[in-house]
């Protein structure tokens, strides 16, 4: 349309005139993501919606089609401003961690450590940042049982983030399996980190706490079909993994 052309021509004189400045594209909560915006802006505004549980679906659909460098996501307040809902700062900033990260909170209004808390999630993800941006290098799998997974992974560091939407129908979850785009890179490899270092777990195994602390090690291509045995995470709740790679480890997965 007339209209379309006329918004697309206005973005290339800004663009041309203020090479500096990034442009969102934002029309009613992600009414404005097609190539044509793509080609001239530097990020999108993936839903008006910012309710972390909401997310985890929008996300994982908007990821089909747009890499996560341009999907705005930001670490929502609570009660959320579109849905009252009431969630802990951790799966909050979890489920925006991997995207074009904001805040869209008063800080002045964070309760006790939350402002420190807060300042940790950043650092993290500038931390990861190359690697989660990396083009090529984010996956996402599909649901299952509410549980979300996605993340990105290259030879030397591998992030992956495990969220669980409605409360698990099953007894315990199903082992962490990888795509391809993973468990091709091969190797042995071990949990460097697990954030945040106590995740809200519904119940959790001697082995599996072993696994977390790094203490088990595993053949990444066994994470095709076998799967790593993570513990049940409580509803609305969420976990980042940092795996590394291992040197002949002594333990086995």
């Amino acid at each position: 349309s007339t209209q379309t052309r006329a918004v697309y021509a206005l973005m290339d004189r800004v663009r041309a005139a203020h090479p500096a400045v990034e442009i969102e594209s934002c029309a009613s909560g992600g009414g404005r993501i097609d190539y044509g915006a793509l080609a001239r802006t530097h990020r999108v505004w993936t839903s008006d919606c910012t309710d972390a549980l909401e997310r985890l679906e929008i996300q994982r659909g908007a990821s089909v089609f747009v890499p996560p460098e341009v999907l705005g996501s930001h670490v929502s307040a609570s009660p959320n401003h579109q849905t009252e809902r009431r969630h802990t700062l951790a799966f909050r900033a979890l489920v925006a961690l991997a995207y074009h990260l904001g805040v869209e909170l008063n800080p002045l209004e964070l309760e006790g450590e939350e402002r420190a808390e807060l300042k940790t999630w950043i650092a993290i993800h500038k931390r990861l940042r190359p690697l989660l941006h990396a083009p090529g290098a984010n996956f996402s799998k599909e649901p299952r049982d509410g549980r979300y997974v996605w993340g990105a992974a290259d030879s030397k560091r591998i992030a992956v983030f495990v969220a669980q939407g409605p409360q698990m129908v099953g007894e315990q979850p199903e082992p962490l399996t990888l795509p391809d785009v993973v468990t091709r890179i091969g190797g042995r490899w071990r949990v460097a980190a697990a954030h945040p270092v106590e995740p809200n777990f519904i119940r959790i195994s001697e082995g599996q706490k072993r696994l977390l602390a790094g203490k088990v090690t595993f053949d990444l291509a066994d994470l095709k079909l076998g799967g790593l045995p993570l513990p049940m995470l409580r509803p609305e709740s969420a976990m980042l993994l940092e795996l590394e790679p291992v040197e002949g480890g002594d333990h086995h997965g």
